[in-house]
């Protein structure tokens, strides 16, 4: 596809599969935005707004490795249309506020519409987008599109929903707005995004793909290397940063809070665009990887002895975040050099996510209780360290990871299909 596309047409497809990934996760997470909304009007409770939670965390699990099939079975490009009006659908009988029964019912959709039709189509898709060494570029560019996208939708939906006096007419006409946005995108990709020619020529190849076929294969247990320990540092980070500012460092909560939107917001956007170039400079993307966990892990450690200096610690925990949202924008462009054939992305990247991100599921359960049992001994600091510690011991982990992926990559004699 790549070799048949002008760079601006490459651009804007980057720009709209970018503008749907920020979309599709927005929704189903709007709990994270409009707790104390969806309580009130609702009428949930917080139990239930917890179950609804664990329902798309565990809905989306499930859904990872079928994605990789239907991404190779079926063309990519109608899994995305279909993903972006299933989404305008769902989120349209959402503003109809049903019962709890079906919002939970409306969330499994959510789930499917953003992991079984959307995930791997929509991996395999950026992969084409490019050759071997434009894949750091490429991954990075559609994660800070993702984050740019996904905040300002965040501060539309909040300005929406302040013009409204009534609070439930606003919390329906923040979803009418996601649901107008689904639809136009969806449009959008009808007629700007190409049926790809590799994809038209390997469907039948494609086709007698098995789910046995990506687990005998080396490159996915590489990238599943790679993933997990990427994906472990970036929930350990981000669910523990804020609070270690608050909690340890002892900074007023508005202070954290302008900390944070710096974190979340700005550097997201500089580490996808750094990281990508980074990567893609380098001899191997593997590499770059290898130099943003090595970072990682020196960062965490030094957090362990920094906290008396609170301006030193402050800088750090944004270095930090700038370093791990750089794995975050990159390891999926080490696929290639995994070893994994393009016409298996799909199926790849299934397995590759339901394994990969299992630590999603593990590490804010395990890092809470070590808090929690900190608290309880008298020495809060005690809890954080050990959450640093994982953070460095999945950094060197992922040096290895790395290391291994740019070996494969090596002996292979840089032949992997691009």
């Amino acid at each position: 596809m790549n070799q048949t596309m002008s760079k601006g047409k490459r651009n804007l497809i980057l720009v709209l599969l970018s503008f749907l990934a920020g979309m599709v996760f927005f929704i189903p997470y709007f709990r994270l935005s409009y707790y104390d909304q969806m309580i009130r009007i609702l009428g949930l409770t917080n139990t239930q707004l917890g179950f609804i939670g664990t329902s798309v965390a565990f809905i989306n699990f499930i859904c990872y490795i079928p994605s990789g099939y239907m991404a190779d079975k079926f063309n990519s490009k109608t899994l995305l249309v279909i993903s972006a009006f299933g989404m305008a659908a769902t989120s349209l009988i959402y503003s109809l506020l049903p019962s709890y029964t079906i919002i939970l019912i409306i969330h499994g959709f959510f789930s499917i519409f953003s992991i079984l039709t959307f995930w791997s189509p929509y991996l395999k898709y950026l992969r084409m987008l490019g050759n071997e060494s434009e894949q750091g570029k490429i991954f990075g560019l559609s994660e800070a599109f993702r984050g740019v996208i996904a905040t300002v939708i965040s501060f539309l939906c909040l300005w929406v929903l302040g013009i409204f006096t009534n609070e439930t007419l606003g919390f329906q006409a923040v979803i009418w707005v996601n649901v107008a946005l689904f639809i136009l995108i969806a449009v959008a990709l009808i007629f700007i995004l190409p049926k790809d020619i590799k994809e038209a020529s390997n469907h039948s190849a494609a086709a007698k793909l098995r789910l046995i076929d990506a687990l005998k294969l080396k490159g996915t247990w590489l990238t599943i290397f790679v993933i997990a320990c990427g994906i472990t540092i970036y929930i350990a980070c981000t669910g523990y940063l804020g609070t270690y500012t608050t909690q340890i460092l002892n900074l007023p909560e508005n202070i954290a809070s302008a900390i944070s939107i710096v974190r979340n917001y700005i550097i997201v956007f500089l580490s996808g665009v750094i990281g990508g170039i980074i990567a893609d400079k380098l001899s191997t993307k593997s590499k770059a990887v290898a130099i943003f966990f090595a970072c990682s892990a020196a960062i965490s450690l030094f957090l362990i002895f920094s906290s008396q200096i609170i301006a030193l610690s402050i800088i750090l925990t944004l270095v930090l975040s700038l370093c791990f949202n750089a794995i975050k924008s990159t390891y999926w462009s080490v696929m290639g050099e995994a070893g994994i054939p393009l016409e298996m992305t799909g199926i790849c990247t299934g397995v590759i996510s339901c394994i990969g991100f299992i630590p999603e599921i593990i590490v804010s359960p395990v890092a809470g209780s070590w808090i929690d049992a900190a608290a309880a001994a008298g020495n809060l600091q005690a809890g954080f360290n050990k959450i640093f510690i994982l953070i460095a011991v999945a950094g060197v982990l992922g040096i290895l990871a790395s290391f291994l992926v740019d070996r494969e990559w090596k002996s292979a004699g840089n032949k992997f299909e691009n």
